[in-house]
């Protein structure tokens, strides 16, 4: 049974009116969205460098076309942290506060991948020290603490993602994405390019086995994980339910 799109909210809010005209709202994206044709596709991203993902092993392809929707909308967006973003992707499932279950897994390793041990570093900027009024800092707690943090970083030359949806959208918002993971602005993570094949087959059930599903939407069947994120914004806690996978 078809999921109802209109139940779907809070939409980001935008000016009614940008230099004069009458500006394209969410709600009237949500409907084109809706009613765009969809079907089985595969998402390929080729990687450059390696890629520090958001949580464990994968980056949420849904968090990525979100951050994608909303730069590529005409009119700013007054962007609110718990407003949800109608993405060209088949609805799962709604809850009953408005979030949506998209049709798509992460983006998982293909291949062959090696991880490797990376770090950040925070130095003070002892090169801008003169412009301070203080011209001595403590490096060794509060604001200026220096630190030297250990993450993990994956090589693969590809990332793949499963989804349903309108081959043409998701592309176009893909083509406007040059980095993914963290630690985009030091390079890491960074997109040579993407690849939506439009795929035969691809069903529901293959995406629920390959991502977390709440438990409340009964969709999937497993042995539960306490409070996790399930819907972009994936780091936004009040939005977290125990799912499956």
């Amino acid at each position: 049974m078809p999921v109802d799109w209109t139940r779907i909210g809070p939409l980001p809010q935008v000016s009614p009116w940008r230099h004069g005209q009458r500006t394209l709202t969410w709600e009237q994206r949500r409907d084109q969205y809706a009613a765009l044709p969809k079907t089985g596709l595969t998402i390929i991203a080729e990687l450059a460098t390696p890629v520090i993902h958001a949580e464990r092993d994968r980056t949420h392809l849904d968090g990525i076309l979100s951050s994608a929707a909303i730069t590529d909308h005409p009119a700013p967006s007054k962007w609110d942290k718990v407003a949800i973003v109608p993405l060209p992707i088949d609805l799962l499932w709604v809850s009953p506060r408005g979030l949506p279950l998209w049709a798509c897994t992460p983006l998982m390793v293909s291949d062959d991948a090696v991880t490797s041990h990376e770090y950040w570093h925070k130095r003070y900027p002892t090169d801008r020290a003169d412009f301070g009024v203080k011209l001595r800092a403590n490096t060794s707690s509060g604001r200026w603490r220096e630190y030297r943090m250990p993450v993990a970083a994956q090589s693969a030359s590809r990332l793949v993602a499963v989804a349903i949806g309108h081959a043409a959208e998701v592309q176009r918002l893909l083509d406007g994405i040059t980095h993914i993971g963290k630690k985009g602005s030091m390079g890491y993570g960074r997109v040579l390019r993407w690849s939506v094949v439009e795929t035969a087959g691809v069903t529901p059930d293959d995406i629920l086995s390959r991502r977390p599903v709440p438990v409340a939407s009964r969709l999937r069947q497993g042995d539960p994980v306490p409070a996790r994120g399930w819907t972009p914004p994936y780091w936004y806690a009040p939005h977290w339910e125990d799912c499956v996978g």
